[in-house]
């Protein structure tokens, strides 16, 4: 490895990179740049340019999907890091562009990048297997929305159930969580499922996800001692 360092990012093909590397590692310093490889693969082979390369390659994209899609690929091809020590290098990378840039598609990677990091801090659930609704309350309090690509996942790692069921009728807002109904059993029901998200959120490495439910669960005691007390 002496004419390479370790990248970050995939910017080029399995076989060029292969080629590129072969080539780094078999060329001696002087050769290697006489060749004229680096102004041609430099991106591929310095983390500097290859920060750089990976930037102006978010920047071009033109759906949010496609940003998704590339963060996803990119992600799964991390051959020399941990993924949060990928994750806290692209969240520099593209807080620091942004900031000079302005270019929205930058933010909304940002924001893929922290809720990759939410789902990476989720410790091994306490023992125990929880309900779809403590699950949903749960996920909404991390801001992470549950999907038809996430929910088998989530499935498995909380609760007894693989039914779909839970992509219906979902959390969107925190009066979700506190308003109370006409109903002293059901409103009973859900205080106990609040409790259980905040049982299934003291497992897991989010304090402002456990600060909401706590805050949710005063609120709803609140008006369920106003309305049935």
């Amino acid at each position: 490895m002496k004419n390479r360092e370790k990248t970050f990012y995939k910017l080029t093909t399995d076989v060029n990179l292969r080629e590129i590397y072969d080539l780094a590692d078999t060329s001696t310093e002087n050769t290697f740049y006489e060749m004229g490889w680096f102004d041609k693969w430099g991106s591929h082979l310095r983390i500097y340019n290859n920060n750089i390369g990976f930037l102006d390659k978010l920047e071009g994209l033109v759906t949010i999907e496609l940003l998704h899609n590339e963060l996803e690929s990119q992600f799964n091809n991390i051959h020399y890091y941990t993924a949060l020590e990928w994750l806290d290098n692209t969240l520099l990378i593209c807080k620091d562009r942004f900031r000079k840039s302005g270019e929205e598609i930058l933010n909304e990677a940002i924001k893929w990048c922290e809720t990759k990091k939410k789902v990476l801090s989720i410790k091994k659930p306490i023992k125990g297997k929880y309900s779809i609704k403590e699950v949903k309350i749960a996920y909404f309090c991390l801001g992470i929305k549950i999907t038809k690509d996430n929910y088998l996942t989530i499935l498995k790692k909380y609760t007894n159930s693989g039914s779909n069921k839970i992509l219906q009728k979902q959390i969107t807002k925190t009066s979700d969580l506190t308003a109370t109904r006409d109903n002293r059993p059901a409103d009973t029901k859900h205080l106990k499922s609040l409790k259980g998200a905040e049982r299934l959120l003291s497992g897991i490495n989010d304090k402002s996800a456990q600060n909401t439910i706590k805050q949710a669960i005063s609120t709803f005691e609140s008006n369920f001692n106003s309305k049935h007390n």
